[in-house]
């Protein structure tokens, strides 16, 4: 595996942010010939582009929350399934794309585009968790040894950008532990590299020593102590389905409380 590009698509994806990832996995030399050939990439050159790529060797291309970058009809917009569009075409089949989401995306009814679809049955867990286990699970066993944590290592690193936790010190090996005792969560690791910076209560060694399960516990709790009032009463409301709930739910549920309560899709 040569790389991987998570995109969190809660609040929509744009074609150029899919061009400008893929665009970074080539060398710095690629780089400048690609600019020399075409300025810069842009759906006019996406094939070139993906085929460029392509033939370097297998990448995982990870969006997570599709969702929201849905329409109506389920669908993406025409700019991003045409770099989908371009994925599939390419010769050396060497993109593999992973999409999480609640609903069934639909794509244009064309043979070029071949799906699996996994549907994710899972209680007393929430949904985030579940698909970190997912993921983690691929990370585990689908990439080389070398770096079968390299991406849950960049998400700790990447949330202690001034080494303030030192996170970029920290061995990988340490690094997979934490990612281990939290599920494989790509969020619950986010939390903890922020929790690591904001609070020097807690170091990487003491979270080394906790158990499975001690991590996840702590930070349902510090994220419960972090809540106003009225965002927990909110929470305890939707907390009953024990399953995604729609905004609109939500906002029904809690109009007799919060009148023109305003929910940010996620």
């Amino acid at each position: 595996m040569k790389g991987i590009a998570s995109f969190n698509c809660a609040n929509g994806l744009e074609a150029a942010t899919i061009l400008g990832q893929v665009f970074k996995f080539l060398s710095k030399l690629e780089q400048n010939e690609f600019q020399q050939k075409f300025k810069s990439p842009s759906l006019a050159n996406v094939q070139s582009l993906i085929d460029t790529v392509a033939a370097k060797g297998t990448y995982l291309l990870n969006f997570d929350s599709a969702d929201g970058a849905l329409d109506k009809t389920f669908s993406f917009s025409s700019e991003v399934t045409k770099i989908f569009e371009a994925i599939a075409n390419s010769r050396a089949k060497s993109f593999k794309v992973v999409f999480t989401c609640h609903a069934s995306i639909h794509f244009p009814p064309t043979p070029i585009f071949v799906l699996k679809r996994t549907e994710l049955k899972v209680t007393g867990v929430q949904d985030p968790a579940a698909i970190g286990k997912i993921l983690f699970h691929f990370w585990s066993h689908r990439i080389s040894p070398s770096r079968s944590f390299a991406l849950p290592s960049e998400i700790l690193r990447d949330n202690d950008p001034n080494n303030e936790a030192g996170l970029k010190n920290t061995p990988v090996e340490d690094l997979k532990k934490i990612a281990t005792l939290c599920d494989g969560n790509p969020k619950a690791m986010e939390k903890v590299a922020t929790i690591l910076v904001e609070k020097k209560t807690e170091t990487v060694q003491s979270l080394l020593a906790a158990q499975a399960g001690e991590i996840m516990n702590y930070l349902m709790k510090t994220e419960w102590e972090s809540l106003t009032e009225d965002q927990a009463h909110v929470m305890m409301a939707i907390s009953v389905f024990n399953q995604h709930v729609p905004t609109d739910t939500i906002a029904e549920l809690t109009s007799h409380f919060f009148p023109g309560l305003q929910l940010k899709a996620s």
